[in-house]
C-alpha cells in the first residue's frame, strides 16, 4: 500500500516540476544555474519539492529493497525523462544566451543526482545483498549463542527443508505450518493438542521451520526470523528472498535469491554474513559437517562438496540436482527430467529409482515418500502420496487421489505431513497420515 503512495508522490512532484519549469521558461524567468543567488524561482518550493522527491525515493527503496540492478533500472527509467526535459530547457536557454556556464551547471546537476542515488542505495542496502542494514542489527540484549552441546545440531532434516520446512521435530514437540490459517503451530509427538505460536501478517507465507534448543527459525515472505519455542521474542534477522535455509548450531546457511542465488552463511543473530559460493547455486544439502551444492557454469553442471566454512571444495560429479538429500552412502535427488535418482558416494555410479515423474519426495532411514506430477488438465502440479523402499522397490499408494500443495511434504518420526486439496482448486489444508498408511 505504502509503495503506491511513494510512487504517487514521485509522480506528482515530477508533473508539478515539469509544469513549473515550462511556465518559467515561457515567461523568460527560467534559471538554468544551480546555487545561483539571483533567481526568480521560489527557492522554498524548489527545496520542498526536492525533499519530497528524495524522501519518496528513499522510502520506496526501503519498502521494496530491490537488487542493485533493479534499483539502477528504476533510476534510469524514472529520472531519465526528467533529466532529458531539464537538458532540453537548458539547451534552449544556452542557444539564446551563449553562456557556456549553463553546460557546466547541467553536468554538475547530473553528477549530483547520480551521486545522491548511489549514496542513498549504499546507506540503505547491505553490501552482501539487498537487505536492510538497520533491521539486521539486534540489540546486544537480544544476541544469543547456543550451548556447547547444540553446536552440531541440525534445525531440521534435509528432506523437510527441500519441501519448504513444513514440519520440524524435537524430542518432545512437533512444530508445523497450518497452511489453511497460515500460522506456525506446536503440538506434541502424538498430535494431541495445537498451540498457535505465530500468526502475524497472515498475508505473508511462512515456511522453512528450523528448531534448535529454545529457538524456532523460519522464513516469512522475504524475511528470516526467529522466536522462542513458546512464540515470544520474535526477532528479525535478514531481509531478502531466500530458499533452503539450514540452521546448524550457531550458523544459518541459505541460498540468497536476492543476490543471484549465491550460497550464504550468517550467525543465528543475522550477523557475520559471508558468501561461501559465488556461483548461481540451484540446490544444496548439509550432512555430517559438509555442504553439498549444485550449480551450472559455462553450460556445464557441477555437484560439489565443501566444509561448513567454505574451504575444501571438491567436485563430485557433473550433474544438476534438485531436492538433494544426502546420507552416509548415497545422494538422492531429482534431475532436470523430474526422475528420482541416487548417486553412490563410494562408486559415483547413478541409478534411477523410478520411471515415474516424481516431483517432490522426503526420506527417512527406511522409506521414500513422494508425490507425482499431476495430469495436464489439473490446476495443481502434484497428485498422490506414495511410499517405496530406499532402492525404489515395493511401491505403496498411501493416497492416490489427493492433490498436494506447493509446500509438498514433511515428515516426523511417525507422521507424514502434507499440504492437501481434496480436489483440484479447493482450499488448502495441512493433513497428516502415519507412515504405515493408517490415520
Amino acid at each position: 500500500m505504502y509503495m503506491y503512495l511513494y510512487i504517487m508522490i514521485l509522480f506528482i512532484v515530477g508533473i508539478y516540476s515539469i509544469s513549473k519549469y515550462i511556465y518559467l521558461y515561457r515567461i523568460g524567468k527560467y534559471n538554468p544555474y544551480i546555487f545561483s543567488k539571483s533567481t526568480d524561482q521560489h527557492p522554498l518550493s524548489t527545496v520542498g519539492l526536492s525533499i519530497a522527491g528524495y524522501w519518496s525515493t528513499y522510502k520506496l527503496l526501503m519498502t521494496i529493497k530491490p537488487s542493485f540492478f533493479i534499483a539502477l533500472v528504476f533510476f534510469i527509467v524514472f529520472f531519465a525523462c526528467y533529466t532529458i526535459f531539464i537538458s532540453v530547457l537548458n539547451y534552449l536557454t544556452y542557444v539564446k544566451s551563449k553562456d557556456r556556464k549553463i553546460i557546466v551547471h547541467t553536468v554538475v546537476l547530473y553528477l549530483i543526482g547520480i551521486g545522491f542515488f548511489f549514496c542513498l542505495y549504499m546507506v540503505n542496502m547491505d553490501p552482501h545483498g539487498p537487505s536492510s542494514v538497520l533491521t539486521n542489527q539486534l540489540d546486544q540484549s537480544k544476541l544469543i549463542t547456543l550451548d556447547e552441546d547444540k553446536l552440531y545440531l541440525d534445525g531440521n532434516t534435509e528432506s523437510n527443508i527441500n519441501n519448504y520446512g513444513l514440519v520440524a521435530e524435537t524430542n518432545d514437540s512437533i512444530f508445523y505450518l497450518d497452511i489453511e490459517k497460515n500460522t506456525l503451530c506446536r503440538t506434541d509427538r502424538d498430535l494431541s493438542y495445537q498451540v498457535v505460536l505465530f500468526d502475524q501478517d497472515s498475508e505473508k507465507g511462512k515456511d522453512t521451520i528450523n528448531v534448535i534448543g529454545d529457538w524456532v527459525f523460519f522464513r516469512q515472505g522475504k524475511e528470516i526470523k526467529r522466536m522462542k519455542i513458546d512464540g515470544s521474542n520474535v526477532n528479525h534477522l535478514f531481509t531478502g528472498y531466500s530458499i533452503q535455509m539450514h540452521v546448524v548450531g550457531n550458523w544459518i546457511y541459505f541460498l540468497n535469491l536476492s543476490d543471484s542465488s549465491k550460497l550464504y552463511k550468517m550467525d543465528v543473530n543475522g550477523q557475520n554474513r559471508e558468501v561461501l559460493c559465488d556461483k548461481e547455486v540451484y540446490d544444496m544439502a548439509i550432512y555430517d559437517g559438509k555442504i553439498y551444492y549444485s550449480y551450472d557454469y559455462k553450460k556445464e553442471s557441477y555437484l560439489e562438496v565443501m566444509n561448513l566454512d567454505g574451504t575444501g571444495k571438491q567436485l563430485l560429479i557433473n550433474v544438476k540436482t534438485r531436492n538433494m538429500v544426502v546420507d552416509k552412502d548415497y545422494i538422492y535427488y531429482n534431475d532436470v527430467d523430474d526422475k528420482l535418482y541416487r548417486l553412490s558416494l563410494k562408486s559415483n555410479s547413478v541409478e534411477a529409482l523410478s520411471t515415474e515423474l516424481i516431483m517432490k519426495f522426503v526420506k527417512d532411514d527406511h522409506w521414500i515418500f513422494y508425490t507425482l506430477k499431476a495430469p495436464i488438465d489439473s490446476r495443481e502440479r502434484f497428485k498422490g502420496l506414495y511410499r517405496m523402499n530406499l532402492d525404489g522397490s515395493n511401491v505403496v499408494a498411501l493416497n492416490s487421489d489427493v492433490y498436494l500443495d506447493e509446500l509438498g511434504l514433511g515428515i516426523s518420526e511417525d507422521w507424514i505431513f502434507y499440504g492437501s486439496l481434496s480436489r483440484s482448486g479447493t482450499p488448502r489444508s495441512t493433513d497428516r497420515i502415519k507412515k504405515d498408511g493408517s490415520y
